[in-house]
């Protein structure tokens, strides 16, 4: 049974097994937990629970954009396929022809097996990256902000089979940051950082 909810109380047992768990951690979650408590105060973010027998099997928050015909997983707790492929079934009805996005844990199974099961299409792993002693002193010259004079060969590196597409990333500079590595006048590569998280004090 899936239920749309207005509170995570009840579910703090639930996350906090899930959270700390190799296998079902969530990635938005593990890097700021806002992304999932802040997500029912958020326009067009949606949290559910799915359970079953009266026990809670999975936790999931949406972001949907109606306008953008678009829909992506923001937290996704469950180490049940079941679960899963109730919900991903519940969207798809909910929201037929929509575009789909999902960052999940690669070792959650009970995600990534009803996802292969529908045809997804995967991209490589990203890993996060932390530092654990001061950054080399290395020079920076050679990187810029995103400007006009670059503009055209910033978008040409981007992979127009997606989302976030360089045009979306420009339009949301609320949310992104975009970084280039600039070498004699050629844009050699970039990073489009989001910005949309307040540094902890």
């Amino acid at each position: 049974m899936i239920r749309e909810i207005s509170s995570f109380e009840e579910y703090e047992d639930f996350i906090g097994e899930l959270a700390v768990h190799p296998a079902y951690s969530d990635p938005h979650f593990t890097y700021d937990k806002s992304n999932l408590y802040r997500s029912l105060k958020n326009e067009n973010e949606f949290a559910f629970a799915v359970s079953e027998n009266g026990t809670t099997e999975g936790l999931f928050v949406w972001l949907v954009l109606p306008e953008e015909r678009y829909i992506e997983m923001i937290i996704g707790f469950t180490k049940k396929e079941e679960a899963f492929d109730e919900m991903l079934s519940f969207m798809e009805s909910r929201f037929p022809g929509y575009d789909m996005d999902l960052v999940f844990n690669p070792r959650n199974t009970a995600i990534s097996c009803p996802l292969k099961r529908r045809g997804a299409v995967f991209e490589p792993e990203q890993q996060k990256m932390m530092t654990s002693r001061p950054c080399p002193n290395v020079p920076t010259g050679s990187i810029e902000p995103l400007s006009e004079t670059w503009m055209k060969q910033y978008c040409g590196l981007h992979n127009a089979d997606t989302y976030w597409t360089a045009e979306r990333i420009i339009a949301a500079p609320d949310k992104f940051r975009a970084l280039l590595a600039v070498n004699e006048g050629r844009v050699e590569g970039q990073n489009s950082i989001t910005a949309s998280y307040r540094a902890k004090q």
